[in-house]
């Protein structure tokens, strides 16, 4: 049997990034990127680098239980548009080691519970705090919108196949 992360240690770790709120999540940034090819379905056979999640690890971490991941991915996505908004605000106001911060509670999150996509754009923004030069910071943190869009519709389309 795979093992598996209890939720409340999961929301331990996600409170130490922010407070947690009992709200609906933000919406999502807009998805500027033009449509292209549906993504692929939750399969575990997917590889990671097909997918922008890793599917076999999101499962190791939640399981199938509906209320876990819908609670989980609840959670997720509402703490990671609340940091994009943090680091968006971060760059106006050109604080480089906060947006270091941002990025780094950000890119953890999501590599826990499998969202790989997020680790490019993210650890961009990350080393660009840690430089002091944020001069792509506004570039680098549109892509991160953007694959923060896609990341919302699969994981929705996920709870969505789980009948939550």
């Amino acid at each position: 049997m795979p093992w598996r992360l209890p939720i409340a240690d999961v929301q331990k770790a996600l409170q130490r990034w922010g407070s947690v709120r009992r709200e609906a999540p933000a919406p999502a940034p807009a998805d500027t990127a033009p449509s292209g090819p549906e993504e692929p379905r939750h399969n575990a056979s997917v590889a990671p680098a097909e997918s922008p999640i890793n599917w076999e690890r999101f499962d190791e971490m939640l399981g199938n239980d509906p209320a876990t991941v819908r609670e989980f991915v609840d959670l997720y996505l509402e703490k990671t548009a609340e940091q994009i908004t943090q680091i968006r605000a971060a760059l106006s106001a050109g604080k480089a080691s906060e947006v270091e911060l941002l990025a780094h509670r950000c890119k953890g999150a999501s590599a826990t519970c499998g969202i790989t996509a997020m680790r490019q754009p993210i650890s961009e923004l990350e080393a660009a705090g840690r430089a002091g030069n944020l001069s792509r910071g506004a570039e680098v943190l549109a892509h991160a919108e953007q694959t923060f869009g896609r990341v919302r519709k699969i994981l929705t389309e996920r709870l969505r196949t789980l009948g939550t």
